[in-house]
């Protein structure tokens, strides 16, 4: 890290074969990294010493929260664990309270049901809807899972979750 900028020395096809990941993935955190390093330059975004990200002042609809030397963008504090998303220079975090879980807890079941419900008119691609049913459902079981009435932390590397934890 240099002057709160990170440098990506690696070739985008060796850091893809290294890690064992697709190599457009890869170029989502060259480009990602790029970017931040474009708005650190501007003045923009700051990096902390743990490798958080901090907007630097406040934009129009923007509410910057800090917990623990952690700043968030779209930060609102509720009881049953917080809403927020803590970004790093490999992705970020999101912070769903126990609302905002059983909000989208409910809309994914919603989508579920009705994609499934729905798939006969899909034709040949019916199995597909039906299998996107089940995704969506597994994803809303995991959340009800790991909620336990406090929220959930969601972990995302290039715009992957990958990793997902209760906020109790």
């Amino acid at each position: 890290m240099d002057n709160g900028q990170f440098r990506f020395s690696k070739n985008v096809n060796k850091l893809a074969e290294e890690l064992e990941i697709d190599k457009d993935i890869a170029l989502t955190i060259k480009q990602g990294m790029q970017e931040q390093n474009r708005r650190v330059s501007a003045g923009e975004l700051k990096t902390a010493p743990d490798l958080s990200v901090t907007v630097v002042g406040e934009e129009s609809n923007t509410i910057v929260y800090e917990e623990a030397g952690d700043f968030a963008l779209f930060s609102h504090v509720h009881t049953g664990g917080v809403t927020k998303q803590v970004n790093y220079w490999w992705g970020w975090f999101t912070y769903l309270n126990h609302r905002a879980t059983t909000d989208l807890i409910w809309a994914m079941n919603f989508s579920a049901i009705t994609t499934g419900m729905l798939s006969p008119l899909f034709g040949p691609t019916a199995p597909l809807a039906l299998i996107a049913a089940g995704l969506t459902q597994l994803g809303a079981l995991a959340l009800d899972y790991y909620s336990n009435g406090c929220g959930v932390r969601i972990r995302f590397t290039a715009s992957v979750p990958t990793g997902m934890w209760s906020q109790c």
